[in-house]
């Protein structure tokens, strides 16, 4: 996945608070995943992916449902950011093990 900037994180959240709760922790970490292959395709390739582009949370999560942007101190918000920072912590750790 390419490094992450405010917009990849403003849109995730978007995209996990759209989602039932029972489901955002399956879709964050889908999001991740498919952010990281579809980087991977392009380094590979040369070429973005057809659906989830280049390898940015950004343009994986703006595949999915939106929520429309609440204020960032929202419960919503800030149970969804929570999720996708210790989500994006345990897959960045398990990343670097890897490598």
């Amino acid at each position: 996945m390419l490094p992450l900037l405010q917009n990849d994180l403003r849109v995730a959240v978007r995209a996990l608070e759209a989602a039932p709760p029972a489901r955002r922790a399956a879709l964050c970490a889908r999001m991740l995943r498919l952010a990281a292959a579809a980087e991977a395709r392009a380094r590979r390739t040369g070429r973005t992916h057809p659906r989830w582009g280049t390898g940015t949370l950004l343009a994986v999560a703006m595949r999915f449902p939106l929520a429309p942007e609440a204020p960032w101190d929202s419960p919503g918000a800030l149970a969804s950011a929570r999720l996708l920072l210790e989500k994006l912590a345990e897959w960045r750790a398990a990343t670097v093990k890897k490598s």
